[in-house]
């Protein structure tokens, strides 16, 4: 058992190849590149929901391609998909998440998020 949960394997004679045209594999830069609203988007160092490194530099590009000016994105350390402070970024370790810890936000997060809100064009 995986997680508590009884998961099989398909034999490797019955994998089936994946269908990148499936919902699955959406490509979200697609629609990024087009945005002409302010984007801030922040990516976790330990977050094991989707590859941080390859979020940011995904999202860099295409912002700065899109060439709107009102747009940041932000890597930081030691936090997870939530952006709190965590050990792992694992599924165990978020559910095992006391109520306080629901609330430990890295400090950065909040700083940036709110400086870029304040300069935001009215």
């Amino acid at each position: 058992a995986l997680l508590g949960f009884n998961i099989k394997v398909k034999p490797r004679d019955e994998w089936e190849p994946n269908n990148f045209d499936g919902d699955y594999f959406w490509d979200p830069m697609v629609a990024v590149q087009k945005l002409s609203i302010p984007v801030l988007a922040f990516f976790g160092e330990k977050d094991t929901q989707a590859d941080p490194i390859q979020g940011t530099e995904a999202y860099r590009a295409v912002l700065k391609q899109a060439g709107n000016p009102y747009s940041r994105v932000e890597f930081i350390a030691g936090v997870d998909h939530n952006l709190l402070y965590c050990e792992t970024g694992t599924l165990k370790e978020r559910q095992e998440r006391s109520r306080q810890g629901w609330t430990n936000y890295a400090p950065e997060y909040l700083d940036i998020l709110e400086e870029w809100l304040r300069n935001l064009p009215e």
